[in-house]
């Protein structure tokens, strides 16, 4: 298999280790022909590079970084919001030590600062200015895509069709991307952009939509015809849930609801009991479905990054006691929610906090680190 992919760089990767790693066209109704990228079944996401969920050193971004490519991981993830650059500067120096034509780098634009005021900007020179600043911070020369991050955020869909992407389209034909992306959490988005946009958009990037917790992005069939007519490749994101599916405390800054908060911690509690980890589950769970191309999901240690190897090797190859709880997790603590999904709610939550901010002059609290 190693030798299939175009990103396999003979005397880097571990080629065993490369064997093992299934890897998926990312256009699924592609899948077969020469010419379509095929990427690992294990993205790399790189949230936590910004200390999105404590501090990582850059001494173990490197490792990771390493670790992940080395072996078979050929999709690399990251954003400005993930640490203001942090995560982006991290990164850009854990890749000085590898192939270029070894990965696939994938930023984002749109969103920007903590403060409130200055956390969104989808205008057409902003977007230009952060492709350029990605790719300083980055230390390459192109970027295999650029995504606009969370567009749900914009004043209107408009400014996004009418400025960003065609933002985005100028520095495609300049060479300074290969792919234009969307990410954001409503799938409604995904299709309104997809129906409306006289640009061509090459990705979508859905996050915790396919989850141990929630897997309503295989309910929207209308969204995967778009995909397919219009020709879109997609990447899932998020399996541990930005860290319901930890094992641990949700983060304080999450945006689910306490319904889903609790459900979540009953699945811990029975992972704890049966002796198994619920991040293996919830990995492996997005993991072992051949019809996802690619899975992003963050490391901050090397130890992490190779027990998500290892599970992405084996997808679908639980042992007997962790099938059970896997499916005693799906059936009986998620199937019962109500409802799985936070949308709208920081979407609200961000427009209250600006208008205070307009009032008060004062930035205050800021949204979660999606």
């Amino acid at each position: 298999m190693a030798q299939r992919v175009s990103t396999f760089v003979e005397g880097f990767h571990e080629a065993a280790a490369c064997a093992r790693m299934p890897y998926r066209a990312l256009r699924p109704w592609r899948e077969g022909e020469a010419t379509e990228p095929r990427i690992s079944a294990l993205g790399l996401g790189g949230s936590p590079f910004g200390d999105v969920y404590g501090e990582v050193p850059q001494e173990s971004v490197d490792a990771v970084v390493e670790c992940a490519i080395r072996g078979g991981v050929n999709v690399i993830d990251t954003a400005y919001w993930y640490g203001q650059g942090a995560s982006e500067s991290r990164l850009g120096k854990a890749l000085q030590k590898i192939p270029r034509e070894a990965y696939y780098l994938h930023s984002k634009c749109g969103r920007y600062e903590k403060d409130v005021r200055k956390m969104f900007d989808f205008s057409a020179e902003r977007t230009l200015r952060a492709v350029d600043e990605a790719l300083r911070r980055l230390g390459v020369e192109y970027l295999d895509c650029m995504q606009i991050h969370d567009p749900e955020y914009a004043p209107s869909l408009d400014v996004i069709l009418e400025e960003t992407l065609p933002a985005l389209q100028k520095a495609k034909d300049a060479g300074k991307i290969r792919k234009i992306g969307i990410t954001g959490y409503p799938l409604a988005l995904h299709r309104e952009l997809l129906k409306r946009s006289t640009v061509q958009i090459d990705t979508c990037l859905f996050y915790c939509h396919y989850s141990l917790n929630d897997t309503s992005l295989f309910d929207d069939q209308e969204l995967f015809t778009l995909l397919r007519d219009k020709d879109v490749g997609w990447l899932n994101a998020s399996p541990i849930s930005m860290g319901l599916l930890s094992g641990g405390d949700p983060p304080k800054w999450h945006p689910a609801s306490a319904e889903v908060k609790t459900a979540c911690q009953t699945a811990a509690k029975i992972c704890r009991e049966k002796s198994v980890s619920l991040p293996k589950l919830a990995i492996d769970f997005a993991l072992r479905n051949t019809q996802v191309p690619c899975t992003l999901s963050g490391a901050a240690t090397k130890e992490i990054m190779q027990a998500n190897l290892e599970t992405a090797y084996s997808a679908g190859k639980l042992s007997g006691v962790e099938q059970e709880v896997q499916t005693e997790l799906r059936e009986r603590v998620f199937a019962t929610l109500s409802q799985p999904s936070w949308e709208g709610v920081e979407v609200a939550q961000y427009h209250e906090l600006l208008q205070r901010a307009k009032e008060t002059g004062e930035a205050g609290a800021t949204l979660s680190t999606n």
